[in-house]
């Protein structure tokens, strides 16, 4: 039976001094891809651990990050702070796939 990978917590920098949290599972598989999961608005990444250590069982290295404002992101959510899906597209999920691959 092969055994299940732990999940990894890292720190990611999306930019500047704008970090954030992903858990990570690497089969160590020898595909070249990886299940990115863009988690739903107000769940932290580490909700996922039981979809990223099923997809682990199955073969698939994934990952999950937590968005700004959320989970163990370092931005917290306030006045003058502005941020939305452009940045989400541009910054964040670039940042996440960079990390992944």
């Amino acid at each position: 039976m092969q055994e299940v990978p732990k999940i990894e917590i890292v720190r990611i920098t999306i930019i500047d001094e704008m970090t954030t949290e992903m858990c990570f599972v690497n089969t160590g598989s020898k595909r070249n891809t990886a299940i990115l999961i863009l988690p739903a608005l107000g769940v932290p990444a580490r909700s996922y651990s039981k979809l990223l250590l099923c997809l682990a069982k199955v073969g698939y290295n994934a990952a999950v990050f937590d968005l700004r404002s959320q989970g163990n992101s370092s931005v917290t959510a306030g006045k003058g702070i502005n941020y939305g899906y452009h940045e989400l597209l541009t910054e964040d999920i670039p940042a996440a796939i960079r990390e992944v691959y």
